[in-house]
């Protein structure tokens, strides 16, 4: 991936119903890294939930260790691109079990990438929605 936006629209591309890309990757257009994805956190019902599992309710610490293992078998990748509600870390990179302990429960949007958008860890506003995603296929 050339840039931050890429590889955001990469995730977009492959973890987005169909008929509802356009819709999404429009109001990324608008979006400047760092601003916020602000209105993109409301947007679990846009996801296409054939590539996810979602998280278990447990203590965050467990879930934490749900969504590091679940991604283990996927990619020994240790850091993440973030897009976030939370301006100040909306379009850094992390390392994984950092941004996991900083954004489970957090009552904020979150979406971690990991292997060009291949791989992504969803956090909802809502209380206890929480996903992985993977699709290793070229969409």
């Amino acid at each position: 991936m050339d840039n931050k936006k890429d590889l955001e629209i990469e995730a977009i591309k492959r973890f987005v119903l169909k008929d509802r890309r356009p819709r999404v990757l429009a109001l990324m257009a608008d979006r400047n890294i760092g601003e916020g994805f602000g209105y993109l956190a409301h947007f679990t019902r846009y996801l296409d939930l054939r590539y996810f599992k979602k998280v278990p309710s447990m203590s965050n610490d467990s879930e934490i260790e749900f969504v590091l293992n679940e991604m283990k078998q996927h990619t020994s990748a240790k850091r993440c691109h973030v897009m976030s509600e939370d301006k100040s870390m909306d379009g850094t990179e992390m390392d994984l079990k950092e941004a996991l302990s900083e954004i489970i429960g957090s009552g904020s949007g979150h979406l971690l990438i990991l292997e060009k958008g291949r791989i992504v860890y969803y956090e909802s506003e809502e209380m206890k929605e929480r996903y992985v995603g993977v699709r290793m296929d070229n969409n």
